[in-house]
């Protein structure tokens, strides 16, 4: 199975419709699962570390907003529905990809 960033490699040297739908599908489902994965993680340690953990001097917060602006900007409820309506519908999820392959396949 090759990582995302393989596939990303792949669509730039040879962009097509199909790579462009996979990467966008791939990437979806890797920021879902990153999304539960850090929160379940922050929570561990803040947890571990009681009111330790909120102390200033250690600045452990700055993990849990910097793992809360990589999820705001990129909502897993919309990459989660995003799959499900390719899965469902047939979909293809729309992207800047889309466009350069579309450009790509246009003029073979």
């Amino acid at each position: 199975m090759l990582l995302l960033a393989d596939a990303l490699d792949e669509f730039q040297s040879a962009p097509s419709a199909r790579r462009a739908r996979r990467i966008l599908l791939d990437s979806a489902a890797t920021q879902v699962v990153n999304t539960e994965l850090t929160g379940a993680a922050i929570w561990q340690l803040f947890d571990a570390g009681s009111a330790s953990a909120v102390k200033s001097g250690l600045a452990l917060d700055r993990h849990w907003r910097n793992a809360r602006t990589v999820s705001s900007h990129n909502p897993s409820v919309y990459k989660a529905a995003l799959i499900g309506d390719h899965t469902v519908n047939g979909t293809a999820p729309r992207s800047f990809l889309n466009t350069a392959a579309e450009d790509t396949d246009s003029r073979a």
